[in-house]
């Protein structure tokens, strides 16, 4: 007997079991029966379901699948007006989540210059693959000839970003110095060197061919450089990537009918997709004095706005900011501006928006950055700017400053509109 179990062996016996036999003429309707109730659980069961998963027509934040294979698709914030085209919310969510995964997956993949992917000819392809002969997609095509276009070098500016983004990722101060071509001689003597080439078409270019083809053409002399200083990334957009990807995404939404909403990225990339007139939108206006960062004001603006830029040298609590910001105890501010002729991160002043009714993000951010990357803001220049339908906003001694047709709300304290 088990030490730990009762003496069953006095109790109370069970009942003997009665066999009972089914009446074989009533099986017909109790599987009927059966199947009724089963009928009508799956429907409330799908029911629940559907009412679960129902989406309210109205402002919503539109997320990628989760399935998405990229990984930076946090970066972006795609908000959206469900129902607003008269359609269905539930059915429009789901619709415009399948276009805006693609579109993300694919533009992220595209301009992405440190992973590569099956079947994809990338920055990352052309980077691996140099004086080769390379089938791209058209999109990929179009912003290299833009780039072109626009007489900028920054693509290849790659190796000196790639020490300014250790500096985003150090831990204590004194680590910065061992990438800082300000502080550092070595450091210094590496940036002159690759610039030396970076400047030089005959030893860095990319040949535009007909047919979506192109060339990225490196000399032995720069692969000799590259190979001593044990450099292999050759290719990439810097802080301009993500208004490519901006761009891109908003472009094929547009293509695909959606049309009442906006997509932003973290660092300040906004694409308007709205098509109507009697819709207002707002951006908060943050100013850096010191080192406090104020919210300054709310800013209106209708949808005729296609685009805004928001340039600034400081995080604003994005989990995303370490990749493009540092700042040390003493203040320095270390960011993903570079200018081109000497390498160093520059800019003329913390923060800026601009404005274009027309221009996209990639071609507004080409023209900015001459006015923006420079140790100090030239006004005029910045003016100058209205011409090519440029309008900004920045803050100075409280005043807010326009030569826009942006409106302004809930001014913070010791604020005014000049």
């Amino acid at each position: 007997m088990n030490r730990y179990a009762k003496d069953r062996s006095t109790g109370p016996r069970p009942k003997p079991v009665v066999p009972i036999e089914l009446d074989e003429k009533r099986i017909g309707p109790r599987l009927l029966v059966a199947a009724l109730l089963l009928a009508v659980g799956i429907f409330f069961i799908a029911t629940a379901i559907t009412q679960c998963n129902a989406v309210s027509s109205g402002w919503t934040v539109v997320q990628a699948d989760k399935s998405i294979d990229t990984d930076n698709a946090g970066e972006f914030t795609l908000l959206y007006e469900l129902g607003a085209a008269g359609r269905d919310a539930t059915t429009e969510n789901k619709a415009l989540t399948v276009a805006y995964t693609d579109a993300l997956e694919h533009a992220a993949q595209l301009f992405s210059s440190l992973n590569s992917y099956e079947g994809v000819m990338n920055l990352c392809y052309l980077n691996a693959h140099p004086n080769e002969t390379v089938l791209v997609d058209a999109t990929l095509w179009n912003a290299l000839a833009l780039l072109e276009a626009q007489g900028s070098r920054d693509i290849f500016l790659a190796p000196l970003f790639d020490d300014y983004q250790s500096i985003f990722f150090c831990t204590d101060d004194f680590q910065v110095g061992y990438f800082d071509p300000r502080t550092n001689a070595d450091v210094r003597a590496f940036f002159d060197e690759l610039l030396t080439f970076i400047h030089d078409p005959e030893a860095l270019s990319i040949e535009l061919l007909p047919e979506n083809r192109v060339i990225f053409h490196v000399s032995e002399d720069y692969q000799a450089c590259c190979a001593k200083w044990g450099v292999t990334h050759l290719l990439d957009l810097g802080w301009m990537k993500n208004a490519f990807i901006v761009d891109t995404v908003a472009d094929a939404l547009e293509e695909k009918g959606f049309t009442h909403g906006s997509l932003s990225s973290y660092d300040g990339f906004i694409r308007n997709m709205d098509s109507r007139t009697d819709v207002e939108y707002a951006f908060t206006i943050y100013d850096r004095v010191g080192a406090q960062i104020r919210s300054a004001a709310m800013m209106t603006y209708p949808p005729a706005t296609r685009t805004l830029l928001f340039l600034h040298t400081y995080g604003l609590f994005s989990p995303y900011d370490v990749q493009r910001y540092y700042e040390t105890e003493g203040g320095i501010c270390y960011h993903a501006f570079l200018d081109g002729a000497d390498g160093l991160c520059k800019a003329a002043v913390p923060n800026l928006v601009c404005g274009s009714g027309s221009l996209g993000c990639v071609e507004m951010a080409l023209l900015v950055a001459p006015v923006y990357i420079a140790d100090e803001l030239d006004v005029d220049a910045l003016e100058a700017l209205l011409v090519r339908g440029i309008w900004h906003v920045r803050c100075e001694d409280g005043a807010i400053i326009t030569n826009g047709g942006a409106g302004f709300t809930n001014l913070a304290e010791g604020y005014r509109v000049a």
